[in-house]
């Protein structure tokens, strides 16, 4: 597998571990933060630099309860005219 050298367009759900007691309807921190551990993970494995992203759609929730946290990524190429 080759990382894309394309503009991207990226879709992501982030779930959260949920922790034991809270009363909060979603994960406390910043959506931000997650999404910038995530993009600079996936340098040089998906695109060459999270430069490459001009557009970002992202959910974060709740993992379901007892679940460890994870996220689910689409990449999708950005056509250009």
């Amino acid at each position: 597998y080759e990382p894309s050298t394309s503009l991207l367009k990226v879709d992501l759900e982030l779930y959260i571990t949920r922790p034991k007691t809270t009363k909060l309807l979603s994960p406390r921190a910043d959506i931000d933060n997650f999404i910038k551990a995530i993009f600079d993970s996936l340098n040089g494995w998906v695109w060459e630099d999270d430069k490459q992203v001009i557009e970002v759609y992202a959910t974060k929730a709740w993992a379901p309860e007892g679940e460890d946290g994870y996220f689910i990524l689409g990449v999708e190429d950005v056509q250009t005219s």
